[in-house]
């Protein structure tokens, strides 16, 4: 197996059209690792990708900087020079293409999936960035790219689950899903009364909200002030969950004032 071969393969680039020319050890700001890999992209073509004449001729090479995955915390870039392509006939110029990056950017694919393996994991974007070596709004413009849009039912279901969450900052946020298919109707940027009252009132109908059957909620008194309002049709369901936590947080009261009593009893 060739030198270029094995780098290749180190750093699971496929594309048999990416010759490797030098590979240069280096420090970055002094403290982080830097491995600058030297390449070449070049490749026959017969026809024109504009008209389709066989007038083609190579048109010397357009330098490109691409980040790299890190492998044992060491980060890696590579200086990508593109063979540059000229038609003679419509005197259309391009240059070489690879799936190693998409056009125009610079982030690799594979940098892309680690980021996304390790959002997956639950690191916020900062230690991202600092473990793939790249910027935070990198990471940020990397997740919105790969993220699938989230389903919004277009019909209000008759049976809402009501809850809240921990989102950004600490910020208590509000969601709503389907209590049967469990898919997701809204989420809000906060839990305020008016917030949410808005939003039902002005997204769907009188019609649509008095077709609800029942609205699912916790112990909190916030909700039942306004289903009525919003839902007059529809019944309010206790999650059994906090039924059986409340049950539990009794019992575990009774038990430690009846053992606070024996004790002391037995001390007099």
């Amino acid at each position: 197996m060739s030198h270029n071969d094995c780098i290749l393969k180190l750093l699971n680039i496929k594309d048999p059209n990416l010759k490797v020319i030098d590979v240069i050890d280096n420090l970055y700001n002094g403290t982080e690792k830097l491995v600058l890999i030297k390449a070449v992209l070049s490749y026959p073509i017969n026809r024109c990708r504009n008209c389709g004449f066989a007038t083609v001729n190579k048109n010397g090479f357009a330098k490109a900087h691409v980040r790299l995955p890190s492998l044992n915390g060491i980060r890696y870039e590579m200086i990508l020079r593109k063979q540059r392509y000229q038609c003679k006939n419509c005197r259309t110029t391009f240059g070489a293409t690879s799936e190693l990056t998409k056009p125009n950017q610079i982030l690799s694919r594979k940098l892309k999936n680690q980021i996304m393996l390790l959002a997956r994991e639950g690191l916020n974007g900062e230690l991202i960035a600092r473990i793939c070596h790249c910027s935070a709004s990198s990471v940020r413009r990397t997740i919105v790219e790969r993220i699938k849009p989230q389903y919004r039912v277009p019909v209000l279901p008759k049976n809402l689950c009501f809850d809240e969450f921990r989102s950004i900052k600490n910020t208590t946020s509000f969601i709503c899903c389907d209590a049967q298919t469990h898919k997701l109707v809204v989420k809000l940027p906060d839990r305020l009364s008016s917030t949410i009252i808005n939003y039902f009132e002005n997204r769907y109908s009188k019609f649509e909200r008095d077709q609800v059957e029942s609205v699912v909620i916790d112990l909190n008194a916030q909700y039942q002030r306004f289903i009525r309002r919003l839902f007059p049709n529809a019944k309010i369901v206790i999650d059994r969950f906090h039924i059986v936590q409340l049950a539990g947080r009794a019992l575990d009261s009774c038990r430690i004032a009846l053992t606070r009593s024996l004790n002391k009893h037995s001390r007099e």
